[in-house]
């Protein structure tokens, strides 16, 4: 089985793959946004420094409060760096057990002792295309998916 063609191919690949995409550039607008802000504020801050508009307590709270935002907003960047991943990886892990499962099922009637995996060449260099069963099982997995 090409495993490249055949996450390029199966439609529930390609709908856990445009999800996580979704996923990361939500995060992406998100944290453009929350940058955004931050350096809106940081901006105002520094006008007001050079402007004199302090008074020295209240110049030391904003220099504090502005530390404290970054650092949130690492955290925060952090964490959902985090999150991403592991949904990722929960959706990867569906996707294997879903392949497989299928696969299983497809051997049944195959009746194969073994079926090989073969990603970009990576494993095995040269076969006969005869042996080649990624179009047919991807054939069973896509009309299985609904």
């Amino acid at each position: 089985v090409n495993v490249d063609s055949l996450l390029s191919n199966y439609n529930y690949s390609k709908d856990l793959n445009e999800r996580i995409l979704k996923m990361q550039e939500d995060y992406r607008l998100d944290m453009t946004q929350r940058s955004n802000a931050l350096r809106t504020e940081l901006n105002d801050f520094q006008r007001k420094y050079e402007a004199n508009a302090f008074l020295t307590t209240e110049r030391a709270q904003q220099e504090g409060n502005r530390l404290q935002k970054k650092q949130e907003l690492q955290n925060y960047a952090a964490k959902k760096e985090q999150e991403l991943a592991a949904k990722q990886m929960e959706l990867n892990g569906q996707l294997r057990d879903t392949i497989v499962a299928q696969l299983t099922t497809f051997n049944q009637t195959k009746g194969y002792q073994i079926i090989f995996s073969n990603t970009m060449g990576d494993n095995i260099l040269l076969s006969n295309p005869a042996y080649d069963i990624t179009a047919e099982f991807l054939e069973v997995l896509n009309k299985n998916y609904i």
